[in-house]
């Protein structure tokens, strides 16, 4: 048995440690960009454990929480974002990991009040359950679409790309179809708008990051458990990201800021709503933000929209139900079932390490305002 131990990282550790998660995840990333993930958060370093393998020399395993400050019903807390958390496949299946994340878990309470995981399954879930995390929820993946043949081409890609039985997948091809002619009218649905509001794209946060901060600081008592908006983490998260191109647009209304909505291109020809805030949850002002948003995609011949968020019955969820998105987690996990492909799915999974938050709240998705912007932000 190899003689393993934990440290924390030193900055002598980066390209080590990004050649390991590379070669475990599959990825190429950069050092520059595991830089801006883990060494420049507006919240400093990231709390990152090493296990090391003390005979070989050699780095092989990594547990790491990303500094987040959050907003819990107003009031702000630290946060930790796992992710990165990898081992050699060579040191696999041991029993090696767990007490060490047992150990990482309790030495975070000296600097976390709320610890959360994007990404929950298999191994990763069930080691977190052991831990003492909530499974929060699931997710609802919401599309909208303005064109039925982009709808289309967007079924049969996804059809294509799980289902490898020519013939189900011409069955279920057929079946989207017919269906996608019985889902426009939905899509079509919007809610009443509030002619005065104008959204305006901006490029640099430095010039509105006064406004912001106001703006964020008066409305995030409406916003129950999530990151706290302010203009460092945006630029951080949005601006700073070299990983993916993000679009900016401020509202307002007159000279007012009254929210904001963050988009992006998949790369595959879809839109997707990274984080979209507005002043008080007014129903009318984000019908018009959210509007404004899909009518910038279709103006660059963007026409299947996403919104990524937990499902709930809460606000996002209803708001995005009236302006005409549909949430396909349902069809997608009757197909399976369909095809006899079943899997597990990935959830939120929270665990409270301050005694001051509630449990109750910490696992209940209508209490989290869940965006796009809360995943690891790389394409």
């Amino acid at each position: 048995m190899p003689n393993i131990i934990s440290r924390k990282f030193a900055e002598k550790d980066k390209e080590e440690l990004n050649a390991l998660y590379n070669l475990v995840a599959g990825r190429s990333r950069t050092v520059d960009k595991f830089e801006w993930e883990w060494l420049a958060t507006p919240e400093g370093w990231g709390s990152m454990w090493l296990l090391e393998d003390t005979d070989a020399i050699k780095i092989i395993g990594h547990h790491g929480l990303i500094p987040i400050k959050f907003s819990y019903f107003g009031s702000p807390i630290l946060a930790g974002k796992t992710e990165n958390t990898v081992m050699h496949p060579g040191y696999r299946g041991k029993g090696i990991y767990y007490p060490f994340e047992v150990k990482f878990c309790e030495e975070a309470k000296d600097r976390f009040q709320l610890l959360f995981t994007t990404w929950a399954v298999a191994e990763h879930g069930r080691v977190r359950l052991k831990l003492g995390y909530n499974i929060v929820g699931r997710y609802a993946h919401y599309i909208k679409a303005t064109k039925r043949s982009y709808l289309d081409k967007f079924l049969v890609n996804k059809i294509k790309g799980r289902v490898h039985n020519r013939f189900i997948a011409a069955l279920l091809i057929g079946i989207s179809k017919a269906g996608s002619l019985f889902l426009m009218p939905f899509f079509s649905r919007k809610g009443s708008l509030d002619t005065a509001v104008r959204l305006e794209r901006v490029t640099s946060i430095e010039t509105v990051a006064e406004e912001l901060d106001k703006f964020w600081e008066g409305n995030k008592g409406k916003f129950g458990i999530t990151a706290d908006r302010n203009s460092r983490y945006l630029k951080w998260r949005i601006f700073d990201n070299p990983s993916i191109a993000y679009e900016f647009f401020l509202a307002r209304r007159q000279s007012d800021v009254v929210g904001y909505v963050i988009t992006r291109n998949d790369g595959e020809g879809r839109g997707v709503i990274t984080d979209l805030i507005v002043s008080n949850n007014d129903e009318k002002i984000f019908n018009t933000i959210l509007d404004g948003a899909v009518s910038r995609f279709k103006e660059s011949g963007i026409h299947v929209i996403q919104f990524p968020t937990l499902s709930s019955d809460n606000f996002l969820n209803k708001a995005l139900r009236r302006n005409g998105f549909v949430s396909f987690s349902i069809l997608q996990r009757i197909g399976r079932r369909v095809i006899g492909r079943e899997r597990q799915e990935s959830v939120l999974m929270a665990k409270a390490l301050d005694d001051k938050l509630a449990p109750a709240k910490v696992a209940d998705p209508a209490c989290w305002y869940y965006t796009d912007i809360l995943t690891e932000g790389i394409q």
